[in-house]
């Protein structure tokens, strides 16, 4: 993973040209957020630059200052560590919207969800997980809403978060905790402008992260662009069935990057829209760069109701377990027809049941066509029981300049080959990621620990 990071840049600008005719054009404009905060957009601009400005707020958004610690006390000004609160849900209930409120070690439970409806800057004492001691554990059967574990924060909303009512919140940041059997879940009310950074998510009862946004048949206040960045987490171990590591609905302008995501019940991370109701969402404007995603049974990562969105440089292993619908077992699945610019370059998918899984069974469909502006290349294909799947019922997908494995030429059904619509030539010779593609051709790599 380090090395791959030494060259995502280069990699968006290989991507460019490809890219510079399907995605993001015409974005230009800058939406404010509601606390008055520019935000850029996703942007690849005429000039070939590319943009993902994913809530940067100004300094000033976050002035004030508060601390909460184990030896505090609720009756504090809380403005100094020697005078710090007691609780975080008293902090957040009695701090001013936009302060930053920095949690000392600690082990905090819950048998709760702690709604968060202002916005705020929750940070731990180190801001990183791998060296911050402040522990945040739900408790199973307490933290449990409607017959399911809820989860430790919840952004916006109604204390039931399936009734989609509540409030809607913005520019909320989360950083440097170590959540243990429940994570961070925004409802159907919808959040904009959140970062959820660099926290591990452990031994789970439900996904580590769901953004729930708009569902079916809902009218909800979600922001049209959501801006939510989630990067440098690692989730592991999510036991409860069906659970994933992120359940992802509805959202754009957002990006998901340096993830690790390792032995879930069900999925990797799931990006997912809606197509019915009166209000569909579909998702789009994203970008997927540089997670990995390990020993999960379903898919990898799936993108479902997509347009214009990049994944790059991921690395999927042990994804699928050839249980699920043709297409799903994956590690990249792309789940429904007609999905528009997607393009997909630089991944290491592995030794799992399907590398690339294109799907349209299963569900009720206007069409059943592959789709425009769909693009694979340049990943690195290896050990899986089929290399590629395009279910689509028409459309070739075109798979050239990709590498098979050493002395690779697959064919079509062989094993890591081929099936469906689906051109193969050219082949390259050569992997894409040469040191990680030749570990895994061979061994059992641990990877969840390539922390960014």
């Amino acid at each position: 993973m380090s090395n791959r990071k030494l060259v995502l840049s280069a990699i968006i600008v290989v991507s460019i040209t490809v890219l510079a005719s399907t995605l993001f054009l015409g974005m230009s404009a800058q939406p404010v957020n509601k606390t008055g905060l520019t935000t850029s957009p996703m942007i690849i601009s005429t000039n070939g630059v590319f943009k993902h400005d994913t809530q940067k707020p100004l300094s000033q958004a976050y002035g004030n200052t508060y601390y909460v610690s184990k030896n505090g006390n609720n009756g504090n000004s809380g403005k100094t560590p020697s005078r710090a609160f007691q609780n975080i849900s008293y902090a957040l209930s009695v701090v001013p919207s936009g302060s930053r409120v920095i949690i000392e070690p600690g082990i905090y439970v819950f048998n709760q969800p702690l709604i968060i409806n202002k916005s705020v800057f929750l940070v731990s004492d180190s801001g990183k997980y791998w060296n911050s001691h402040v522990y945040l554990e739900a408790i199973q059967n307490q933290i449990n809403l409607n017959g399911r574990t809820s989860s430790i924060f919840q952004l916006g909303g109604s204390p039931n978060p399936n009734s989609y009512t509540g409030k809607l919140v913005t520019n909320v940041t989360i950083k440097g905790f170590n959540f243990e059997g429940a994570g961070i879940e925004v409802p159907g009310t919808g959040a904009g402008y959140v970062t959820i950074a660099q926290n591990s998510f452990r031994n789970l009862y439900t996904e580590a992260v769901g953004y729930h946004g708009n569902p079916v048949g809902y009218s909800s206040p979600f922001p049209a662009d959501n801006f939510v960045n989630i990067t440098g987490n690692l989730i592991s171990n999510v036991s409860v069935f069906p659970g994933s590591g992120m359940w992802l609905g509805n959202l754009q302008n957002s990006s998901i990057m340096y993830n690790t995501v390792e032995k879930t019940s069900y999925a990797g991370i799931i990006m997912t829209g809606t197509s019915a109701g009166p209000f569909p969402g579909f998702e789009a404007n994203n970008y997927i760069v540089g997670n990995t995603v390990m020993k999960v049974p379903q898919q990898g990562i799936q993108i479902a109701f997509g347009s214009n969105v990049m994944v790059l440089g991921n690395t999927i292993t042990k994804a699928g377990s050839g249980g699920d619908t043709v297409g799903k077992d994956a590690a990249i699945s792309l789940f429904n027809p007609d999905q528009t610019g997607i393009v997909m370059e630089y991944n290491i998918l592995a030794n799992s049941f399907e590398g690339l899984g294109i799907s349209q069974q299963g569900v009720s469909f206007s069409s059943n066509s592959l789709g425009s502006g769909i693009v694979f290349t340049h990943n690195d294909i290896i050990g899986n029981v089929i290399g590629v799947y395009n279910n689509a019922g028409s459309g070739i997908l075109k798979a050239g300049d990709n590498w098979w494995g050493p002395h690779a030429h697959p064919t079509s059904n062989g094993s890591n080959g081929y099936a469906g619509l689906v051109s193969i030539e050219p082949i390259s010779q050569h992997p894409f990621n040469p040191f990680e593609s030749r570990d895994l051709c061979n061994t059992d790599v641990r990877l969840e620990n390539h922390i960014i």
